[in-house]
């Protein structure tokens, strides 16, 4: 029943691009009780969620079950990842459209995603550490914890660039992979991601006003 609920609901978000309005409309359509539902699930969302949580599960154990696994460095284990995950993306394009793509932005965390998320970070961090032992990424301490957040906005750009690409073969969307891979790794290992950091600390904290600026500023010496 588990997996019937899930395949209903992906056939729904196939042909309709956003999930049903209700359970008690999801149910009603299929010939189920609520009850029959919410033995499996608390919510649509919930359902939603094992879906792409076995997504990227599946990916992920393909690639690092591979037998040159443990021989890849760090930027190779990205590139595998996110070459067997545009395969993936291949037969579910639309669905991925609708419900992946546009949802893996930073500013939106919807409830579906959340295991997805989980799943990818724990991926990152472990490929961040990898990193630091090649020494393909440098080890910037407490700064490290932003390297699984920079890895899952490149997964996004890839998977964006992928959804308007129309060349041949995804031509194209292979050596954005590569170029932007390859990119990622040079600002990670060099000090450009310091830079980065430091621009983007100025930027998000607010501006001393100057009455709070001439408050933090030392009163000149007595005569």
């Amino acid at each position: 029943m588990r997996s019937r609920i899930v395949d209903a609901l992906l056939d729904h978000l196939r042909t309709h691009g956003q999930p049903p309005e209700s359970v008690e409309a999801f149910c009603r359509a299929h010939g189920w009780s609520e009850d029959d539902f919410r033995a499996h699930f608390a919510s649509l969302s919930e359902a939603e969620a094992l879906y792409w949580d076995n997504f990227l599960r599946w990916v992920v154990e393909a690639v690092e079950g591979g037998a040159e696994w443990e021989e890849f460095n760090a930027r190779q284990r990205l590139l595998s990842l996110l070459f067997a995950f545009i395969e993936a993306v291949q037969d579910e394009k639309a669905l991925v459209r609708a419900r992946l793509n546009s949802a893996l932005h930073p500013l939106l965390r919807p409830d579906y995603l959340a295991p997805f998320e989980a799943r990818f970070r724990a991926f990152a961090t472990r490929l961040a550490e990898r990193g630091v032992v090649t020494q393909e990424i440098a080890s910037r301490g407490p700064l490290n914890q932003f390297y699984p957040g920079a890895f899952a906005l490149h997964l996004h750009s890839v998977l964006a660039f992928h959804l308007r690409d129309d060349s041949a073969e995804n031509q194209r969307t292979d050596a954005f992979i590569e170029k932007s891979t390859n990119l990622l790794f040079e600002i990670l290992r060099e000090q450009a991601f310091d830079a980065a950091f430091d621009l983007a600390r100025f930027l998000l904290v607010p501006a001393a006003g100057p009455s709070e600026a001439r408050s933090g500023q030392q009163a000149p010496a007595a005569p």
